[in-house]
């Protein structure tokens, strides 16, 4: 794999799941970051953050 190929790889995986919209909710005791219910990929995300 050539660097370019591997900058592009990187490029899809932070725009798959870094850069998302969310709603960031701060309690006394949580910070909860909701979702959109359209996210693609939110089963994804949800697993990583467990």
């Amino acid at each position: 794999m050539d660097s370019s190929e591997y900058r592009q790889q990187i490029k899809t995986f932070r725009l798959k799941y870094v850069f998302l919209a969310a709603k960031i909710i701060k309690t006394a005791r949580y910070v909860i970051m909701k979702l959109s219910e359209n996210y693609p990929y939110k089963g994804v995300y949800e697993k990583c953050l467990v």
